[in-house]
This record gives structure tokens, C-alpha cells and sequence, in this order.
């Protein structure tokens, strides 16, 4: 079953609040595969040289997963490689990053 949204914005029209939307979550998608939800950045205590060569390689991983995932997703046999569901959740909640990981 479907749940409502409710978006509160001071945007001109309803498809460009959602666009805005979509466009965060995928912000917020990005930032919490690259913290504790998948490469553990911050878990690093790198500084320096060593944090942007971390950060490069992070990258090419991250960009890899992702190209990966989409494919999954595309041949929609995600449901044969993505981790089972967590017995607290209701509903598995895997972004393409993870997809891709699991793949």
C-alpha cells in the first residue's frame, strides 16, 4: 500500500518540490553510504594526504558500486542479491549503493 506524502515548500509547483525532493534524497543517500551506513569515513581518523587519497578511492569504489547496483536493478534481480530482510523492518531499504555492494 502506498503512503501519503505531505511536502511543505515555498517552491512554485508540486513537480518542482518533488525534483527538489528526489534530489536531496539522493544527497542524503550518498552521505550515509560514505559515513557508518557503508565505507565508514569518519571511522578512518585519517587527515591530510592520506584523507584525500582515502576519499579518491572511496570514489572509484563508490562510483562502481553504483554503476553496479543500477545494472541490478535494470535486470531487476536485486531481490537475488541484495542482504535478506532485518527482522525489525518492515520493508528492506537498500540504495543502489547497496545493491550494488551486495552484488
Amino acid at each position: 500500500m502506498d503512503e501519503a506524502w505531505f511536502i511543505l515548500t515555498d517552491l512554485g509547483s508540486l513537480p518542482a518540490a518533488i525534483n527538489a525532493y528526489k534530489q536531496r534524497m539522493g544527497i542524503e543517500e550518498m552521505f550515509r553510504d560514505c559515513q557508518t551506513g557503508g565505507y565508514d569515513l569518519e571511522g578512518t581518523s585519517l587527515k591530510g594526504d592520506r584523507l584525500i587519497k582515502m576519499i579518491l578511492l572511496m570514489t572509484l569504489a563508490y562510483t562502481a558500486a553504483i554503476f553496479q547496483g543500477t545494472e541490478i536493478r535494470e535486470k531487476q534481480v536485486q531481490k537475488y542479491v541484495s542482504r535478506r530482510k532485518e527482522p525489525q523492518k518492515k520493508y528492506r531499504r537498500r540504495s543502489t549503493f547497496g545493491v550494488g555492494v551486495d552484488g
